[in-house]
């Protein structure tokens, strides 16, 4: 796991962390929020998913704002994002629409 500090305009302290496990428990939210002070934003990206209960654990913080995305949710910001990044950045997960023609 990767923890990465960020400042927002709004002297807000931003935190973001990176994990690739396929199932991501709720141990691994835990330690990550152990790092973040009172009204920090929390952004944890995984390829993998999280269980419930690290959802529930996420949506029951008060102090703090904790956003999960898993890998269907970074494919979905990804697309619809897509031709917003530089041609570079696009490069890091080069993805082509494919069309096809569906039954009447």
């Amino acid at each position: 796991m990767r923890a990465h500090g960020l400042r927002g305009r709004h002297r807000r302290r931003y935190r973001v962390t990176t994990d690739s496990s396929h199932r991501l428990p709720v141990d691994e939210l835990r330690a990550f929020m152990a790092v973040l002070s009172d009204n920090d934003v929390g952004l944890f990206v995984t390829t993998g998913r999280f269980t419930k209960d690290a959802h529930d654990e996420a949506r029951l913080q008060e102090r703090r704002k904790i956003t999960l995305i898993d890998r269907e949710r970074l494919v979905e910001l990804w697309i619809q994002y897509m031709d917003r990044l530089s041609e570079e950045s696009r490069q890091l997960l080069p993805l082509k629409p494919i069309y096809f023609l569906a039954p009447s």
